[in-house]
C-alpha cells in the first residue's frame, strides 16, 4: 500500500470503521513504515476515541482547550516539517560563507561600477578627440579658403642701449 492511502485511512482504522482485511493491511504497513507509524502515534495522542474504544461523551466546555491543543500540535508539526524541507532545499549557511558571499557581491558591484566609469571616461575621450579633429579640419578649411596675408612691414626701431645704473646695488 502507498503511504498516502494509509494515512488517509488511519482515522477510520483508529475508530474501527474498516473491514478486517483492510485493517490488517494497514496494520502491516504501519508496522514497517516509520512515517506512517509516526502519523499513527500522533493521531492516537490527539484523537479522542483511539481504536474504537467507547468513551463517555465529552462536555462542550472541554472542546475548546482540546481544539487549541490539537491545533498547536499540528502547527508545531507543520512548522518542523517546513523547516526540514527548507533545510533540504537550502541548508543554513555558516557565517564565513555569508561573509564570503557578501564580499564577492561587493567586489562584483565595484568591478561593474569601475567598468561603467571607465566606459564613460572612454566615451568622453573619444568625444574630445573627435572635437579636436573637427577643429583641426575646420582650421584647414579656413586656411585653404583664406590664405594668410602678410602683415605690413613695421618700421625697425632700435632699442636703446641698456646702461645699468651704477652704485645701485
Amino acid at each position: 500500500m502507498r503511504c498516502s492511502n494509509v494515512q488517509n485511512q488511519l482515522v477510520a482504522w483508529l475508530e474501527g470503521e474498516l473491514s478486517a482485511a483492510d485493517a490488517e493491511r494497514i496494520e502491516l504497513h504501519v508496522g514497517s513504515c516509520t512515517p506512517c507509524r509516526e502519523q499513527k502515534g500522533f493521531l492516537q495522542q490527539t484523537h479522542p476515541n483511539p481504536l474504537g474504544e467507547s468513551a463517555p461523551p465529552m462536555p462542550e466546555s472541554s472542546w475548546v482547550p482540546m481544539h487549541d491543543a490539537v491545533m498547536e500540535a499540528f502547527d508545531a508539526r507543520d512548522l518542523e516539517r517546513r523547516r526540514r524541507s527548507a533545510n533540504q532545499w537550502m541548508p543554513p549557511l555558516p557565517r564565513e560563507r555569508l561573509v564570503a558571499m557578501a564580499y564577492a557581491a561587493a567586489l562584483f558591484l565595484a568591478i561593474g561600477w569601475g567598468w561603467a566609469s571607465h566606459q564613460e571616461a572612454r566615451q568622453a575621450r573619444v568625444a574630445r578627440d573627435a572635437a579636436l579633429q573637427e577643429l583641426l579640419r575646420y582650421q584647414q578649411v579656413v586656411a585653404e579658403q583664406q590664405p594668410l596675408t602678410p602683415l605690413p612691414a613695421l618700421p625697425q626701431v632700435r632699442p636703446a642701449a641698456y646702461v645699468p645704473y651704477r652704485d645701485t646695488f
